[in-house]
């Protein structure tokens, strides 16, 4: 994909005047957040409309965050979430594999169709006489709808990478079912619980515990998060021996 971009790039600057090429250049970091923020909003429009609760916005060192519904803006300085973040919480536990699917999914399409926006947009300055400032917007064009192209195959395509996977491996994955959508749902069950203001006793302990299970049977990374929700449930109902062993069991594998 880099090299299409580079010699497509290469022969497309071979038509403008000098000094286009490096304009370009030194726009592309800027072009690249634009990118990735519409990628973002794309699975922030999907999870609204699943019905989960926007909770934050993460595009490079830029993050917006909604606490007691009010949305605040703040330097992000976590070096992993800086390619770009969406949190969007579900509030209740209906229909929530296929619901997540389609949460997964809508960054990727909002990168398809902004490509295709971009790469409409710049032909339709082909063939004509262009001014220098026209030329910079239409090599502009190209270089968010190669940006776009780009992030668009590297989340859709399926695969997974220790405990990343791809948001089209997220996608196929909870809509064919089995053991790992199965973990992801009891998962998003407990957060989804437990973030609707329910207290911790709430929990299911046999829920937990069947999740657990199910997820060290499929080496899931996340399971041993469980054991937290564990914790604050027995510490809740005061059962002080058990929640002693939960936490001990967290900060083990943590």
């Amino acid at each position: 994909m880099g090299f299409i971009i580079a010699f497509t790039t290469t022969k497309l600057m071979d038509q403008y005047d000098a000094g286009v090429g490096f304009i370009l250049l030194l726009l592309t970091f800027l072009f690249y957040f634009v990118a990735v923020a519409l990628h973002e909003a794309g699975h922030a429009i999907a999870g609204v409309w699943v019905g989960f609760d926007f909770r934050l916005y993460v595009v490079g060192p830029f993050m917006w965050e909604k606490t007691n519904d009010k949305w605040s803006f703040k330097w992000n300085t976590n070096v992993n979430t800086s390619g770009g973040l969406v949190l969007c919480m579900p509030t209740e536990t209906n229909g929530l594999q296929k619901r997540f699917a389609w949460f997964a999914a809508g960054g990727p399409l909002a990168s398809l169709f902004t490509f295709l926006l971009f790469a409409l947009c710049f032909y339709l300055f082909q063939g004509r006489e262009l001014s220098y400032a026209a030329q910079v917007l239409q090599g502009s064009l190209f270089v968010l709808a190669a940006l776009s192209a780009f992030l668009f195959l590297i989340t859709a395509i399926p695969f997974h990478m220790g405990g990343f996977s791809s948001d089209g491996a997220r996608f196929i994955r909870l809509m064919r079912g089995g053991d790992h959508a199965a973990f992801e749902v009891s998962l998003l069950k407990v957060i989804a619980t437990s973030g609707s203001g329910e207290t911790p006793e709430s929990l299911n302990k046999q829920e937990l515990v069947d999740a657990i299970a199910l997820g060290e049977k499929i080496k899931a990374p996340m399971a041993f998060y469980l054991y937290y929700y564990l914790f604050y449930r027995a510490w809740s109902l005061q059962e002080v021996e058990e929640a002693e062993y939960f936490l001990k069991k967290y900060l083990d594998l943590i």
